[in-house]
């Protein structure tokens, strides 16, 4: 089929990297932060092979799956906008302490998801 494990491989790999430069030291327990970081940055890329098959024209989704669609933009969009809240909240605060790596990492998470969401909404 259309399944490439390199594109999977990719994903999981650059989410792992990411995640251990970007996580947070918000639960003083670095195993629940860097996996937490991790399921972020991976379901921020999870729709790129989805993406980039259907803008290619290498396949054609289901019109079933629309609520999935629509409900996955609405997600992300909402999901950005409460981390952007947070981070002009909060931002300052991280700054002093010298870990405002993590607002830039789930900023740019957050920015991939919804352009990535905003992507397949519209070829979908």
């Amino acid at each position: 089929g259309f399944e490439r494990w390199s594109q999977l491989i990719a994903m999981v790999g650059a989410s792992a990297v990411l995640a251990y430069f970007t996580k947070s030291t918000g639960h003083d327990d670095y195993w629940a932060d860097l996996s937490w970081m991790f399921a972020t940055w991976l379901d921020s890329f999870a729709l790129a092979p989805q993406v980039h098959l259907l803008f290619t024209g290498a396949a054609k989704v289901d019109e079933s799956a629309a609520h999935f669609a629509g409900m996955t933009l609405a997600s992300s969009i909402i999901f950005a906008l409460f981390w952007g809240r947070v981070a002009r909240d909060r931002y300052k605060d991280f700054e002093r302490e010298g870990d405002f790596t993590f607002f830039h990492g789930i900023l740019v998470a957050c920015a991939f998801r919804v352009c990535l969401c905003g992507a397949y909404f519209y070829l979908f």
